[in-house]
């Protein structure tokens, strides 16, 4: 799997830049097929959120996208990756066939109608 990092307009820190392959990098232990990890990170400069993290995750199928704007990049970047690791999650079950949700049955027994 390649991770790609870089800014929009400004460099990104080495130290976030290594934050942010370690938070990707588990992206492959939802779903083996995920090629590459394209995460952009800029500034919008409006209002009180505006760092913005893009990120574009390319699997032998579906490209899973996540856009987050927040207070700063590092917030972004935890955000995004939840995004995209439970869109991973719901694709890989939808994919198996599993149900969501283990559904009791109240009413498994048969009623008796005494007659």
């Amino acid at each position: 799997m390649q991770i790609t990092i870089h800014g929009r307009h400004t460099e990104v820190p080495p130290a976030l830049r290594a934050y942010a392959e370690q938070k990707f990098a588990l992206l492959s232990k939802y779903l083996s097929t995920v090629e590459t990890v394209d995460v952009e990170l800029y500034e919008d400069g409006k209002g009180a959120d505006s760092h913005v993290a893009h990120v574009k995750v390319a699997t032998s199928g579906p490209v899973f996208r996540s856009k987050v704007a927040g207070k700063d990049h590092k917030t972004c970047i935890d955000v995004a990756a939840a995004k995209v690791e439970r869109r991973l999650k719901e694709f890989k079950r939808k994919r198996s066939g599993k149900p969501a949700h283990a559904r009791s049955n109240v009413n498994s027994s048969p009623m008796h109608e005494e007659g």
